[in-house]
This record gives structure tokens, C-alpha cells and sequence, in this order.
């Protein structure tokens, strides 16, 4: 059954104004939670390495880091503005909580565009404020760290290449989602199967293309992401990074003590933890758990800001649950009164009848016990059943 049309005037201008109210609660609450939640090792780390690159320091050759250098090099000319102090790195979070928010819209986005109308945006919003409230993902995205640049240009590519199914010329679409997916994995390469997982999803979903045009998106794709991998490895030899080294610090490294932390405590075990531990619903966690297969398989450290990617990819398919549940109380109960709010109409929803309108007539006594067949009025004394 197809949805009810919500292409109003009045609906997109809900949406709109419940994605503007939204991003403005989840705004504040990050810079309270910047200037609240404790400080992590982690966040000492990357302030440290920015400031060291701000100074004029070559990362993996003048000190030691396991995580790739671009996020540092974004952030050192910040470094040479503020004063070295603790506030100031109480000012990094609320900086990065831009980023965090512009993650939060994106997502938001991505997930209301392809559900569609007032009724999309309001369930990509409910999904999206269960999993960002959840203490994990408040956490991670209030502290100073790496992964948002990442989501971010993860998510503006999965936009990108969404637009690219319909227009002229949807190749150019193509390789700028593929661009976007390659500097995201430069920037954090944990998170490198999100971008192969949209690719998928995609061509899963993008059902008129054949398979020569499915040849074609990937090969665009390809092409996209090795430009992005070639302007990221120039940006880093122009900067005197050693790349060998980079490469053995960032994945080698990583990939011995991701092994280690896989035998004992894993992502997987830390995720369903949390699941146990707040209540998950166990229907929608088994629905929204496949999200996070790729992930959990890719990245074993049981750590905050690895479960918070996976909390906000469940946003998703949690989004569809309670989208397809409105649908429901849309079309069975009482259809014209909910269609027409669902549809944005509120107004016709909310008014009144007018006093001039037919008066409702009340139903007519049913045959039987205590009615006069001949005339149909109740004998006295008693009462119709």
C-alpha cells in the first residue's frame, strides 16, 4: 500500500521546522554535555599531537601516534590561536560539537529524504534521538576525537550518491561520492566499511540499473576514491610525513592489538552489553543489529567512540520501524482524520464543527426485547438492551 501523500506546502514546512527544532535541542545538549562530561585520555592525545604539528612537529617521526595525521593538520592553526591552558581544551570540544551537530543534520537528511515527507523527518528524528541519547554516543560526540570529520564526509557522500540515481550525468555524482569516502577513511581508517557498506546498499536498492551500469557506478566510485587517496598522500608527503612509517604505525600496529582486544572484551560483546544493560527493545535491536555486523567484525576495540558509529547507523532502520508504524495508524485508524495530519493538515484536523453542519443522529433502536414492534417506541418501564 503506498504511503499517504504528504507533497504539501504545509508538510515541508513541518519537516523543516522539526528538523530545525531537533538540531537546535541537540546543539544545546552537546555543548552542555562539551562543557560537562569528563575529560578522556584520548582527547589529551589528539590536543597534544595538534599543538605538536601546530609547532612545526612531523608526526611518526618527531613523536609517536597510531592514528592517521589529518585530523591534526586540521586543527593546527586552532592550536596556534589558543592559549595552553585546560580551557582551551574545553574549547576544542564545543568546535568539533559543530561538527558533531552537522553529523547529526546529515544523517538526518539522508534517512528523511529516502522515507519522505512529514512523516519521514519525524521518524528519522525519533530514531535519531533514541541513539544519540544513549550514553555512549553523548559521550563520544561531545569529546575531542577524530571520528566526525570521518562521519561526516561519510555521510555527505552517501547523500551524493543518492542524488546520483536520477539527472544528465549521474557519473559525476558518482566519482564525488567516491572522492568523499576515500579522504573519510584518510581522516579515521576504523570506520572504512561504512562507505563500502553505502556503496552496496546502493546498488542493492538502485534496482533499473543493469549490470553494466552497476560496472560503471563502481569504477566511478573507484576512480573517485583513488583521486581521494592520491591528494591525501600528496598533502601528507608535502607536510614530510613518511608514509611507510604511517602505514606501519597506523594499520600494522592496529592490527596486533585489535587481535589482542578480539580474544578478550570485543566490540561485539561491549555492544550487546549496552543493549542489556538500557532495554533495548529486543525486536528493534535484532532488526537494527545487522548494521553493525561490518563494523564489529572490522574493529574490536570495545571502546565509546567505535559504539557510537554503530548506535547511529541503527538510527536508520529504527527510523523505517516507527515510520512504517505511523503508516499503519495512518491508514487504519479513523483514515481521513489521521491522513489529513499525518499529511501536515492540521488545520482540518483541529477544526471544529461548524454549527450550521448536519447534526449527528443517534443510531435506531434494534428490534427486540423491550421495543413496540408496531410503532417502535420503548414500552414504559422498560428498557432496550
Amino acid at each position: 500500500m503506498p504511503f499517504p501523500p504528504t507533497d504539501q506546502p504545509a508538510s515541508s514546512r513541518l519537516a523543516i521546522v522539526l528538523a530545525g527544532l531537533f538540531l537546535l535541542a541537540a546543539g544545546l545538549y552537546l555543548m552542555q554535555a562539551a562543557g560537562l562530561l569528563p575529560l578522556d585520555y584520548d582527547e589529551y592525545e589528539h590536543a597534544h599531537s595538534a599543538w605538536a604539528v601546530s609547532q612545526g612537529l612531523v608526526p611518526y617521526e618527531d613523536f609517536h601516534q597510531v592514528h592517521p595525521p589529518f585530523f591534526w593538520f586540521a586543527f593546527s592553526p586552532v592550536m596556534r590561536l589558543i592559549p595552553q591552558d585546560f580551557e582551551s581544551l574545553l574549547t576544542l570540544r564545543r568546535l568539533e560539537a559543530v561538527v558533531s551537530l552537522a553529523v547529526l543534520g546529515l544523517l538526518l537528511a539522508a534517512v528523511g529524504s529516502e522515507l519522505g515527507g512529514l512523516g519521514g523527518t519525524a521518524a528519522a528524528a525519533a530514531a535519531l534521538a533514541v541513539m544519540f541519547l544513549q550514553p555512549s554516543t553523548v559521550q563520544a560526540m561531545a569529546e575531542f576525537r577524530i571520528g566526525r570529520f570521518s562521519l561526516a564526509l561519510t555521510l555527505m557522500g552517501v547523500i551524493v550518491l543518492g542524488r546520483g540515481r536520477d539527472g544528465p550525468a549521474p557519473w559525476k555524482r558518482w566519482l564525488a561520492s567516491g572522492f568523499m569516502f576515500s579522504v573519510a577513511a584518510a581522516f579515521d581508517s576504523k570506520r572504512i566499511l561504512l562507505p563500502a557498506a553505502a556503496v552496496l546498499v546502493h546498488l542493492a536498492v538502485s534496482r533499473r540499473l543493469g549490470p553494466r551500469a552497476c560496472g560503471k557506478l563502481l569504477a566511478a566510485v573507484g576512480c573517485g576514491a583513488a583521486a581521494g587517496i592520491g591528494l591525501m598522500a600528496c598533502w601528507a608527503l608535502l607536510q614530510g610525513v613518511d608514509l611507510g612509517r604511517m602505514t606501519e604505525q597506523v594499520f600494522i600496529y592496529n592490527g596486533m592489538v585489535m587481535r589482542e582486544f578480539s580474544q578478550q572484551v570485543s566490540l561485539a560483546g561491549e555492544i550487546l552489553e549496552h543493549a542489556r544493560r538500557q532495554y533495548l527493545i529486543v525486536g528493534v535491536f535484532l532488526l537494527c543489529g545487522m548494521a553493525a555486523l561490518g563494523q564489529t567484525v572490522f574493529v574490536a576495540y570495545p571502546f565509546k567512540q567505535y559504539v557510537a558509529p554503530v548506535y547511529l547507523a541503527w538510527a536508520g532502520p529504527m527510523a523505517l520501524f516507527l515510520h512504517r508504524a505511523a503508516h499503519i495508524l495512518v491508514t487504519e485508524l479513523e483514515p481521513e482524520r489521521y491522513r489529513k495530519l499525518y499529511s501536515g493538515r492540521f488545520d482540518l484536523y483541529l477544526r471544529r464543527p461548524e454549527a450550521s453542519g448536519p447534526v449527528p443522529q443517534p443510531p435506531a433502536p434494534r428490534k427486540g426485547r423491550g421495543v413496540d414492534r408496531s410503532g417502535g417506541a420503548p414500552r414504559p418501564g422498560r428498557v432496550s438492551p
